[in-house]
């Protein structure tokens, strides 16, 4: 009789899975573990595994592992813009907003950083990113991901769309000749929702409607 081979999945696998899939074996937590030792699994954080076959041919979703990591969340901020291509820098530490509160995870495979939302503004322009045919991840809209920044920022003070346009092309580093990409309406939809940095969301609206809108 064959060798039994061990399930290979794509993405990151909790333990209840590994154990559910190698149902064939007699003491699967101790098949995990010789696979852990071997070094086939490779442990994300406690009950959390990716298999390392499938991150050397695929590649391994951070963003995804992100959303799988503390949930319900979604990648957003900077690592969102960089995704897009609307800031220069590559992020290295992922980004996230939760509904649940704040956290850090440090892991193997990197850092991840999650900021509590709330409710009201929480569902607004995510958008759902397939990686390959098999993982994907939800992620910020440009628009969300610049909202979540000022949303979250502390302390700022914006007094107009001059200065918004300062914050968004020195602090953020946002690639300006693209602000006519942002959405209006999605813009609209999370100013209603929230009363925190209202005016300094409407100065970021009349920024963008200068972009946007013909002039006349």
């Amino acid at each position: 009789m064959g060798q039994k081979k061990s399930p290979v999945l794509s993405g990151p696998v909790t333990h209840g899975s590994l154990v559910a899939l190698l149902n064939n074996y007699r003491r699967s937590n101790d098949k995990i573990s010789y696979m852990l030792k071997k070094g086939d699994l490779v442990p994300i954080k406690r009950g959390l595994y990716f298999f390392k076959k499938n991150y050397e041919d695929e590649g391994l979703s951070l963003f995804h592992v992100a959303n799988i990591l503390y949930g319900p969340s979604y990648v957003s901020l900077y690592s969102a813009l960089s995704y897009h291509g609307l800031i220069p820098e590559r992020v290295n530490l992922i980004e996230s907003v939760t509904a649940k509160r704040s956290k850090s995870i440090s892991t193997p495979i990197g850092g991840f950083r999650y900021i509590s939302s709330v409710p009201e503004i929480f569902h607004i322009g995510i958008n759902y990113e397939q990686t390959n045919s098999r993982t994907a991840f939800l992620i910020a809209s440009p628009t969300k991901a610049i909202c979540d920044i000022i949303w979250h920022t502390r302390r700022l003070n914006i007094k107009n769309k001059l200065e918004m346009e300062d914050f968004l092309g020195k602090d953020i580093r946002f690639d300006l000749d693209r602000l006519n990409e942002l959405g209006l309406d999605e813009l609209e939809k999370y100013i209603k929702k929230t009363n925190r940095k209202r005016k300094q969301l409407n100065h970021l609206k009349d920024l963008v409607e200068t972009h946007v809108l013909p002039s006349s």
